[in-house]
C-alpha cells in the first residue's frame, strides 16, 4: 500500500520533472515572446513549511524557477505578480504618459492606469509626464483639472512635468490642413446618425472624394464657426471597407461653440481624442502609450494616423480596464449622480473616485497594492470590493486607536451596587498592542450603559465581562409590559476569572461628557452586480444608498480629527469625516468596510454575538465589502446550529487578549467562518501579461500567503504544496495540518489550523486510500504531462530547431 505522503509527492514529482523540460526548452528559445508563458507557471513563493518531501520540492522549483529567470530576464516586482517587459524598452530612454481627461475627479480605473505608468517609469529609470487631454470643452473644467492633480499627488505618482493637448492646438490645426492637401481628409457634412450607419456598413460618403479646394472652403467656414461650418467635420481618409471600423474614415475635428476652459473662445473647431493623442504622443517625445484593453481595436487607427502625418511611432502597451461589481467608472454616468442630487459630490463616500474612497477610509497603501498586485494583465476581469477592504483592514487594524460606542436608541442602564459612588478615571493604552495609538481616558462609575441585545442575552445571576474593567455579576432585571428589558442591577466580581464568562460586553459610563455620534452605512449606487449589454444604469439606480444611526461615544472622541480612522469595539471600523465641535453637533463617522460577507445593516441587528476577540470585526451589508458589526440576531444563528464567533458559538476572546487583567492563553476553537473568509476566490496573480499565456490554458490561484501552488496545466486544478503533503510530517515548523491517531492506532484527519484552506475536503479528497488511486493519478499525471509537452513543441517551433 502506498502512503498519501508518497502518492501526492511522485504524482507531483513526475508532473514537475516533465514541465522543466519545458521551461528549459523555453527558456533557451530566442524572444520574450516565447518565455512569458512560462510565467504563470513560475508565479508563486516558495513555502517551506511543510514536511521534509515538500521542502525538497521547494527547493527543485526556487531552483528551476531561478534557472528560468536568469535565462528569460523576467523581473519580479515588489507588489508580487510578473510585469512583462516594454516592447523595444531601453533603460533611461522610456518615456511615459498618464493622460486624464478633465471632466471628472481621477476613479479606481485611472489609478491603475497612473500606478502602472509610474511602475514603468522607475523600472527603465525612465520619466513619467501628465498630460490633460483637454480637447472637449463641453464637459472639462477648471475644477477637475485641480482635482485630478490632487488626486495624482495623493496617489504618490513622481511626474516631470504637466501639459496639455491645449498647448498643441495651433500645431494639430496646421497638421489637419496639410493632410487636406495631402487629399489624407476631407470634410464631411453628412448628418451623424447617416455618418454612423454609413460607417458601419462601410459605404463611402459622398463627400469623400470632393476637390482639395472644396475642402479648403468648408474647412476655413469650420474654422470661423459658421452656420455652414458647423454642419461639418473633418474626417480621415484611410480605408473604408476594413474589417476594423475604427478605420473607417474617423472624424478628426468637431466644430463646437463652447469656449475653452484654458483657452476661451480662440477656437470653434477642436480636434477628437483619435486625432490629438497619437500627434501629441509622437511630439512630446513619449516612447511608450499605456492603453486600457478597450482601445485595442484603436490601436491600428493610432498608428495609421502617425504614419499619415509622417511622425515617429509609438509603441502601444495593452493592460486590462479595472472594473468593480456594483460599480460605474464611467465619467459621464458618474456625473449624472453628481447632476442630479443622488450623491453629495464627487468625493462622495459611494463614488467610486480616489476622493471617494478615501473619504470612505480606504488607505492608498492598500489602494496601491490592490492595483500592482493585479500587474499589467490583458485579461478582463470583474474584482469585487472585498478583496480590496480585506487589504485595507489589514493596513487600519493594526494601528488604528479602540473607542467604545452604544447605538443611542434602547440602550440600557446597569446599575453596580458596589461600584465607585464618585467616578473615577483611568489611563489606558489606545491599543493594547500598538503604542503609537497613544492613550485613552476609562472613566469608571456606577451607573452604565449597555447595548439592548446585550441586555436581553443577560439571565440572572449570570456573571458578565465588563471589557476593560473585570467582571460582575447580574442580580436583577427588570422589564417592562412587553417584555424588554429596561433596568438591570448587579454587583461587581473583579476577582471572577474571564475565562469563565460567556459575555464580554462593551459599556459606558453614566457622564455628561458622552460624546453624541452619527454613524453612517453605504451601499452600491446600483443594485446590479454587472450592466448587460445596452443596458440603462438608470434601471437599476439603488435608492437607498445611506443610513444613519444615532449612539454615543466615549469622551476620548472630542479629541478626534477629520480623517482620522479608528475601530469601534464590536461595532466596526470608522473614518472621521465631521470631528468634535460642540455638545449639540454629533461627530459623524463614516463606516469602513472590512472585506467580510454582508449580513445585516446597523440597525437592523444588535451586537449579541460576542468575538473570539473583543477588536474583531462583524459583517453586515454596507456597500463594497461588507461593513464590520456585531450580530443581534443571535439565538437564530444558535438555532442554526451556527456560530457566530465559530464553534458552537463560542464567545470567547481569542488569546493573548487581555480583558479585565487577566491575560486568555488557550483558544476553545477555530473560528471556520473566519478561516474561509480570510482569502477570497480572486487571484491576485491574474494572468500572465503575455498573449501566450493563453496558448496553454495556465490556470492558477494564489492567496495573500502567496503559498506555493504547483498548477495542473489544462485542466485549471490547483494543488497546493502545503495541502498535499501528508500531515504526519516529520516537519514540524507550522504545519496546516497536524495528523492524529485515536485510541485503536487508526489516523484521524485533521484539523485545519490555517487560513490557506478554503475548501476543507480538499485534504479528505487526497487521502489515497489504496495504490489503485495513486496509479490513477500518476496516469492522470502523465498525460497532462506529455499535453504541455507537446503543446509546447507545436507552439514554440520546439527547442531543438
Amino acid at each position: 500500500m502506498c502512503s498519501s505522503r508518497d502518492t501526492a509527492r511522485y504524482s507531483l514529482e513526475f508532473v514537475l520533472r516533465l514541465c522543466v523540460l519545458w521551461i528549459d526548452g523555453v527558456a533557451a528559445s530566442e524572444g520574450n515572446g516565447r518565455t512569458a508563458t512560462c510565467i504563470a507557471l513560475l508565479n508563486h513563493e516558495e513555502d517551506e513549511r511543510t514536511s521534509a518531501a515538500a521542502g525538497r520540492l521547494c527547493r527543485r522549483w526556487r531552483k528551476w524557477k531561478k534557472r528560468y529567470l536568469q535565462a528569460s530576464g523576467c523581473v519580479k516586482p515588489s507588489c508580487g505578480c510578473y510585469m512583462a517587459d516594454l516592447m523595444d524598452a531601453e533603460v533611461g530612454k522610456v518615456r511615459l504618459r498618464f493622460a486624464p481627461e478633465p471632466s471628472g475627479y481621477l476613479h479606481l480605473g485611472h489609478a491603475k492606469a497612473a500606478l502602472l505608468n509610474q511602475y514603468f517609469a522607475l523600472r527603465y529609470k525612465g520619466q513619467v509626464i501628465v498630460r490633460f487631454d483637454d480637447t472637449n470643452p463641453s464637459r472639462e473644467k477648471n475644477e477637475f483639472v485641480d482635482n485630478i492633480l490632487k488626486d495624482i499627488r495623493t496617489l504618490g505618482i513622481e511626474y516631470e512635468k504637466v501639459t496639455y493637448a491645449s498647448d498643441y492646438f495651433p500645431q494639430l490645426m496646421d497638421m489637419a490642413n496639410n493632410l487636406i492637401i495631402q487629399r489624407k481628409a476631407y470634410v464631411d457634412d453628412t448628418p451623424r446618425e447617416q455618418m454612423q450607419k454609413e460607417r458601419m456598413d462601410g459605404i463611402e460618403s459622398r463627400c469623400r472624394n470632393n476637390s482639395i479646394q472644396e475642402n479648403m472652403k468648408l474647412w476655413k467656414e469650420m474654422i470661423a464657426g459658421s452656420e455652414r461650418g458647423l454642419q461639418c467635420c473633418l474626417r480621415g481618409k484611410l480605408d473604408m471597407q476594413h474589417l476594423n471600423k475604427s478605420l473607417r474614415d474617423p472624424v478628426y475635428y468637431r466644430c463646437n461653440p463652447i469656449p475653452h476652459h484654458r483657452v476661451g473662445s480662440s477656437y470653434k473647431i477642436y480636434p477628437t481624442y483619435d486625432f490629438a493623442c497619437p500627434f501629441v504622443d509622437s511630439v512630446e517625445g513619449i516612447t511608450h502609450a499605456l492603453r486600457s484593453s478597450e482601445y485595442h481595436d484603436r490601436n491600428a487607427q493610432y498608428h495609421r494616423i502617425q504614419e499619415d502625418m509622417g511622425l515617429r511611432k509609438v509603441q502601444i502597451y495593452s493592460f486590462s480596464r479595472l472594473n468593480m461589481v456594483f460599480t460605474l467608472l464611467s465619467k459621464r454616468k458618474l456625473s449624472w449622480f453628481v447632476k442630479n442630487g443622488k450623491v453629495d459630490g464627487w468625493d462622495d463616500p459611494r463614488f467610486p473616485t480616489i476622493q471617494g474612497v478615501v473619504r470612505r477610509g480606504l488607505t492608498i497603501k492598500a489602494l496601491t497594492d490592490f492595483v500592482k498586485v493585479q500587474g499589467a494583465s490583458k485579461k478582463l476581469n470583474l474584482m469585487e470590493w472585498d478583496k480590496l477592504w480585506t487589504m485595507n483592514k489589514k493596513n487600519i487594524d493594526p494601528v488604528c486607536p479602540r473607542h467604545t460606542a452604544v447605538i443611542e436608541a434602547g440602550r440600557v442602564m446597569l446599575t453596580l451596587a458596589n461600584g465607585p459612588e464618585k467616578p473615577y478615571i483611568s489611563i489606558i493604552p489606545g491599543h493594547k498592542k500598538f503604542n503609537g495609538a497613544g492613550q485613552k481616558a476609562m472613566t469608571f462609575s456606577k451607573q452604565i450603559w449597555i447595548e439592548r441585545v446585550d441586555a436581553e442575552s443577560i439571565s440572572v445571576d449570570e456573571e458578565i465581562t465588563l471589557m476593560d474593567w473585570g467582571n460582575a455579576i447580574v442580580k436583577e432585571i427588570v422589564k417592562d409590559k412587553n417584555g424588554k428589558v429596561v433596568q438591570l442591577t448587579g454587583v461587581l466580581h473583579l476577582e471572577g476569572s474571564v475565562k469563565s464568562t460567556k459575555l464580554k460586553l462593551t459599556w459606558l459610563p453614566e457622564i455628561s461628557e458622552l460624546v453624541n455620534l452619527t454613524l453612517v452605512e453605504f451601499d452600491y449606487l446600483i443594485t446590479k452586480k454587472k450592466l448587460d449589454e445596452g443596458e440603462d444604469f438608470l434601471d437599476v439606480i439603488n435608492e437607498n444608498t445611506k443610513k444613519e444611526t444615532a449612539a454615543l461615544g466615549d469622551s476620548n472622541m472630542r479629541n478626534l480629527k477629520k480623517g482620522d480612522t479608528l475601530q469601534l469595539q464590536r461595532i466596526g471600523y470608522f473614518r472621521c469625516d465631521v470631528p468634535f465641535v460642540s455638545p449639540s453637533k454629533p461627530v459623524v463617522l463614516f463606516a469602513i468596510p472590512d472585506g467580510r460577507q454582508q449580513t445585516a445593516s446597523l440597525t437592523d441587528v444588535g451586537r449579541g454575538g460576542h468575538a473570539k476577540n473583543p477588536d474583531s470585526l462583524w459583517r453586515s451589508p454596507a456597500a463594497h465589502g461588507g461593513y464590520s458589526r456585531r450580530l443581534s440576531a443571535l439565538h437564530l444563528s444558535e438555532q442554526a446550529g451556527i456560530g457566530l464567533g465559530g464553534g458552537d458559538g463560542d464567545r470567547d476572546v481569542e488569546v493573548g487578549d487581555e480583558v479585565g487583567g487577566e491575560q486568555v492563553e488557550e483558544e476553545q476553537g477555530v473560528d471556520v467562518e473566519e478561516a474561509m473568509d480570510e482569502d477570497s476566490e480572486w487571484d491576485p496573480y491574474d494572468d500572465s501579461s503575455s498573449s501566450n499565456a493563453s496558448l496553454i490554458g495556465v490556470e492558477e490561484s494564489s492567496d495573500d500567503e502567496h503559498e506555493e501552488s504547483i498548477p495542473i496545466i489544462g485542466l485549471g486544478l490547483n494543488f497546493g504544496v502545503d495541502q498535499v503533503m501528508d500531515a504526519g510530517s516529520d516537519s514540524d515548523d507550522n504545519n496546516l495540518v497536524e495528523q492524529k491517531e485515536d485510541e485503536n492506532g487508526n489516523p484521524v484527519y485533521p484539523e485545519f489550523k490555517d487560513s490557506y484552506l478554503k475548501n476543507p475536503q480538499l485534504i479528505e479528497g487526497l487521502k489515497f486510500p489504496n495504490c489503485i488511486n495513486a496509479i490513477v493519478v500518476i496516469v492522470l499525471a502523465t498525460v497532462v504531462g506529455l499535453s504541455v509537452l507537446v503543446r509546447a513543441v507545436a507552439a514554440h517551433g520546439g527547442w531543438w530547431m
